[in-house]
Parts: structure tokens; C-alpha cells; sequence
């Protein structure tokens, strides 16, 4: 007589079962926790829970990269502007890094939390743009010309002690670099350490837990800083920028970034409290990480059709081109855009990036000397020489 089977309960996995989901480089004794294996029913005739997941996630995936590459292609066909546009097309390209990995998170759960880690370094080359797009509108010249400038603006409306108008200084804006660039080397880090950690510490252990919570808190640390040092330079200079509408591009950014940390820290605290159960119909797996992707991947939906109307195209159709630099050649006086090629080139080559985040170590040593006191009133040289 074959004994009946009661599914509606959670199944406990079998010693071999557990083996095979634990990390591959993790320890049995860090992941020495019982794996509780559900989602046996399906939800829709053929359809599993996970598949369900899948399929939403394919959908608002394929939608939000058609909405944001739409959005990019329109600038290249309208590159008119190229220090401006080739920053714009930077950002509005993050909820598709966003939405990709969110889909591949759903579909592969083993690899979800490697690949929940990787936006971070694109989120940190986002924000890095959005503040030099404001450098742009300020100050459009070369380095040296915008350093002129920004020397000139930066104490612009900041009274001193003594109510009269403050010196010009390099100073201020400097540690608005600093603290703005220092993004990368957080990122870079903080995914370094993610990927490591998950390798070798199993993330269903206290330790595993504590390691994840120091890195994401890090993470947020260094966003929160950078957000702040771009609000500083936003309000400093709000009028020389109002025309270009700064505020609602800091917020359209910062409300993408800040979604989704306020989103992890909600899930991470749920999880702590009670850990979900799973059900005939929902694993472990569709409840810890196939929810979190099918969250991450509907909002990039949602911010793609922001990102098309607040870093729209229109201001640069009928812009007279100007003056661009690529491939380290500057032409001048050019009456037409150049090549979609060349642009594409232009886009993705970060060397702008690569260049401002080797000037932090610089500054960094600047801003010691001068709170020690060893620094002249001058202001010092420029940033990104």
C-alpha cells in the first residue's frame, strides 16, 4: 500500500537536497541551516509561482529597455550637444542594467543575490554623471575655463563673519568633487566585498547576515554623501542652473536609488522579524528573492517612463551643435552632429569618469593640508587636471 503524500504542508529537504542548494564555496558548517523547500503546486494551470515571476519579470524587462533605448536613440539622433548628451545617455541607460539583472535574478535564484549587487557600480556612474551634466550647464568650457568659472560662482551669495561677500576659493568645490567621486571607489568596493562575502560566508547564517547588512549599509553611506555634496552644489548655483530644471533630474535619479534601498531595507527587517514561510504554492525562493526581483524589475518599468520625459531629447532637436571632443580630438566650429558611431564611442568612453576619480586621491590630500593649516588662501589648482 503506497502511503499518501500531504502537500499541504512544506516539504523538508532531504539531506542530498540540501547539499546541492547550499553555495558552492560556502562551508557545511556555515550553511548547516535546514533548507524548507515549497512551491510543489502550481498557480495557474502549468504555471509555478516561479514561472509566473519569470514571465512578468520578461515583460516589464523588455518594456523598460525599449522605453530607455528609445530615449537614448533619440539623443544620438539629436547629438547636437556632446558633453551634455553623452552624460544624459549615462543615466537614462540605468533601469535597463537594473531591469536585466533583476530578470536573470528571477530566472536563476542560486545567482540572484551576486547579481543584485552588480546595478551598484552603474548606480555610482549615474550619479557621477548626473552631477558633471550640472558642471555642464555652468560651466561648458574646457577645464581650465571652468575652473575660472566655478572659482567665480562657488562663493557666489556666501557671506562671511564679517557680512561682507566671500572670497572666491576652489576650495569648496573641490570637497563637493571629492565628495561626489568617492562613489566609485565605494561602489567598486562594496561589490568586491559582496561578491567575496557570498562566495565563501553562507547569507542564511548571523554572520552571513551581518556581513551583507556592513556592506549595504556602507554603500548607502557613500550614495547618501554623494546625494548631499550634488544638493550643495544644486542650491549654491540653483540660479545658474535653474533654466535647465536640476531639481526634478536629482530627484527622478535619487528616487530610482532611494526605492530601492529603502525597498532592501524593508525586505531585510521583514526577514529578520519573521521569516517567510513557504506554502504549497510559494517556495523559499519565490519569497526571499523572486519577490524582490519582480519588485525591482516593475519599478524600472515605472522609472523609465519618468526618465523619458525628464531627460527628454526635445531641448537638443532644434539646439545648434557645438564644439565636441572625441577620441582626444577637439574640433571647433563643427555645423553638423557628428557620426552615431562616434557618438556611441563618445558614451561609452569613460576616461571623463576614470579621470575625475583619479583626482580624489589628489584633493584628498589637499583638503588634509588645508585643515591643518598648511594650505595658502589661494584655493589651490583645479579638479580633473
Amino acid at each position: 500500500m503506497v502511503a499518501k503524500i500531504d502537500r499541504t504542508r512544506p516539504m523538508q529537504a532531504t539531506p542530498l537536497q540540501a547539499s546541492m542548494l547550499a553555495p558552492p564555496l560556502a562551508s557545511k558548517s556555515s550553511c548547516a541551516a535546514p533548507i524548507v523547500i515549497g512551491g510543489t503546486h502550481n498557480v495557474i494551470g502549468s504555471l509555478s509561482l516561479h514561472d509566473i515571476f519569470i514571465i512578468v519579470c520578461a515583460i516589464t524587462t523588455g518594456f523598460a529597455c525599449l522605453i530607455s533605448l528609445t530615449l537614448a536613440a533619440l539623443h544620438l539622433k539629436y547629438y547636437r550637444n556632446p558633453k551634455e548628451q553623452k552624460l544624459i545617455v549615462r543615466i537614462v541607460l540605468i533601469p535597463v542594467f537594473y531591469s536585466v539583472c533583476s530578470l536573470f535574478g528571477a530566472i536563476f535564484y542560486q545567482a540572484s543575490d551576486y547579481l543584485q549587487a552588480v546595478p551598484r557600480l552603474f548606480e555610482a556612474i549615474a550619479i557621477v554623471s548626473l552631477f558633471q551634466l550640472f558642471i555642464q550647464y555652468v560651466a561648458p568650457g574646457k577645464d581650465a575655463e571652468r575652473d575660472a568659472v566655478l572659482e567665480q560662482l562657488s562663493a557666489k551669495g556666501h557671506v562671511s563673519k564679517n557680512g561682507q561677500l566671500a572670497k572666491a576659493s576652489m576650495k569648496w568645490f573641490r570637497g563637493i568633487w571629492f565628495c561626489v567621486f568617492q562613489l566609485l571607489y565605494a561602489m567598486i568596493a562594496t561589490l568586491v566585498a559582496t561578491e567575496v562575502t557570498l562566495a565563501y560566508e553562507c547569507p542564511r547564517t548571523p554572520k552571513g547576515r551581518v556581513s551583507q547588512l556592513i556592506i549595504r549599509g556602507v554603500a548607502s553611506l557613500s550614495v547618501v554623501t554623494a546625494a548631499i555634496a550634488i544638493i550643495a552644489f544644486e542650491w549654491r548655483l540653483k540660479l545658474e542652473l535653474k533654466p535647465h530644471k536640476p531639481l526634478l533630474k536629482f530627484v527622478a535619479l535619487k528616487a530610482l536609488i532611494f526605492t530601492g534601498i529603502v525597498q532592501n531595507s524593508i525586505l531585510i527587517r521583514l526577514r529578520t522579524l519573521q521569516t517567510p514561510q513557504p506554502t504549497p504554492t510559494a517556495s523559499s525562493d519565490d519569497l526571499n528573492k523572486g519577490l524582490q526581483n519582480l519588485l525591482v524589475s516593475c519599478e524600472m518599468f515605472l522609472f523609465s517612463l519618468l526618465f523619458f520625459w525628464v531627460f527628454s531629447a526635445s531641448p537638443y532637436k532644434h539646439a545648434t551643435p557645438v564644439a565636441h571632443r572625441a577620441s582626444g580630438v577637439m574640433e571647433e566650429n563643427i555645423e553638423r552632429r557628428p557620426h552615431v558611431g562616434r557618438a556611441i564611442l563618445d558614451i561609452v568612453n569613460i576616461s571623463d569618469i576614470v579621470k575625475g576619480g583619479a583626482s580624489v586621491a589628489k584633493i584628498a590630500l589637499e583638503l588634509v593640508e588645508i585643515s591643518s593649516g598648511s594650505a595658502g588662501d589661494s584655493g589651490g589648482s583645479g579638479v580633473g587636471n
